[in-house]
C-alpha cells in the first residue's frame, strides 16, 4: 500500500508543477517576453549571480561555525566542500531537506551524530528566526500595499512561537517531558536518535559565542539574499522594490520549502512570486523573465559537483594504491 501511494505521489508531483507553471505563465505574450529580455540590464544579472555565490558560501560558513564550536578537525575548506556537495545533491534529490541530510551525514563521520544533527537543527531555526525578523521589519515599513489587518500580527505571533520553542529546546527539563510524551504516545519513534540530537542541542548552551557568530553570519547572508532579489528585479524593471522584497521574499521562501507537495518548493515558489508581482503591478512577462533568470542559480549549484568528483577520484586513487600486487 505504501509503495503504491509513493509511486502515485511521484507521478502527481510533476503534474502539480506543470499545472502551476501553466497557470502562472498562460497569459505571457512571447513577443513582449522577448522584448523584456532585450531590455534586461545584464550587468546586474551578473552581479546577482556573484552575490548568490557568496550567499551559498556564507550558508556553509554559518553551519561550520557551529560545528567548529565542538571540534577543530573540520577546516573551513573541508566544510565548504561538504556544503557545496550537498547543494549539488539538492538539485537531483527529490526532497527539500536533501541538502541538510546529505551535509549532516557527511559531517557526522567527523563530529558524531549528536553534534552533526543538532547543528543542522540550530542552523535551520536561526535561519527561520532571521527570515521572520526581516519580514516583520519589511511589513512595518511598507505603506503602498494594503494587506489584511491581521497579517502582521499572525507573522509576529509565529515569530514569537519559534523563538520561544527554540529557547525551550535548550532546557533538559522541558525536552525531557516532551520525550516522555513521545515515548508514551509514539513508541515506534527512534527515541535514541532523538536523544542524541537533544543532548547535542543542550550542549550548545555553553557555546554562546558560536551561536552569536553563526547568527551574525546568517543575518549577513539574509541581507545579501534579499539584496540579490532586489538587484534582479532592478535588472528587469528598473526598480529595486527593496522594502517589498524584505517583507515578502522571506515568507515566500519559508512557505515554499515547508510545503510537502513539490521538491524544493518548485511551482509553489513561482505561484507566490506571481502574487507578489501582481501586488507590485508588474506584468506577466516581467514575472516570466524573473523566473527564468532566477533559475540561473542552478548553474552555481552545479559547481558542487567539483568537490564530489574530487572526493570520488581521491577515494578511487587511494583504494587502487592499497590494492596488493599479485
Amino acid at each position: 500500500m505504501k509503495a503504491t501511494v509513493k509511486k502515485t505521489w511521484r507521478i502527481l508531483q510533476p503534474v502539480i508543477i506543470i499545472a502551476a507553471f501553466y497557470l502562472i505563465l498562460k497569459n505571457v505574450s512571447l513577443s513582449v517576453l522577448l522584448e523584456t529580455f532585450v531590455n534586461v540590464k545584464w550587468q546586474f544579472v551578473t552581479l546577482f549571480l556573484l552575490v548568490s555565490l557568496v550567499i551559498i558560501a556564507l550558508q556553509g560558513v554559518r553551519w561550520w561555525i557551529l560545528i567548529r564550536s565542538f571540534t577543530k578537525e573540520l577546516s573551513v575548506l573541508s566544510a565548504l566542500s561538504i556544503h557545496f556537495s550537498s547543494v549539488f545533491y539538492s538539485i537531483i534529490l527529490p526532497n527539500s531537506t536533501a541538502q541538510d541530510v546529505v551535509r549532516t551525514i557527511d559531517v557526522s563521520k567527523i563530529t558524531g551524530h549528536s553534534i552533526g544533527w543538532s547543528s543542522a537543527w540550530i542552523t535551520k531555526i536561526i535561519g527561520v528566526c532571521v527570515s521572520l525578523f526581516f519580514s516583520i521589519v519589511g511589513l512595518m515599513l511598507i505603506h503602498d500595499i494594503e494587506l489584511p489587518p491581521a497579517t502582521f500580527y499572525i507573522i509576529f505571533g509565529f515569530f514569537s512561537i519559534i523563538i520561544f520553542s527554540f529557547l525551550l529546546s535548550f532546557s533538559k527539563e522541558i525536552t525531557g517531558r516532551f520525550r516522555l510524551f513521545l515515548r508514551t504516545h509514539f513508541p515506534k519513534l527512534p527515541l535514541k536518535q532523538i536523544d542524541n540530537i537533544r543532548e547535542g542541542i543542550y550542549r550548545f548552551r555553553e557555546k554562546k559565542k558560536g551561536l552569536l557568530l553563526s547568527s551574525a553570519v546568517t543575518v549577513i547572508a539574509q541581507m545579501l539574499s534579499l539584496s540579490s532579489v532586489s538587484i534582479l528585479l532592478f535588472s528587469i524593471t528598473g526598480k529595486f522594490f527593496l522594502l517589498e522584497v524584505i517583507a515578502f521574499i522571506p515568507l515566500i521562501e519559508m512557505i515554499s520549502m515547508a510545503q510537502p507537495f513539490t521538491p524544493g518548493g518548485i511551482g509553489v515558489r513561482e505561484a507566490l512570486m506571481a502574487l507578489m508581482f501582481r501586488q507590485l503591478q508588474l506584468s506577466d512577462e516581467n514575472l516570466a523573465t524573473y523566473i527564468i533568470l532566477s533559475n540561473l542559480i542552478i548553474f552555481l549549484k552545479i559547481l558542487g559537483v567539483i568537490p564530489v568528483l574530487f572526493r570520488t577520484f581521491k577515494k578511487n586513487t587511494h583504494s587502487h594504491s592499497e590494492t596488493p600486487c599479485v
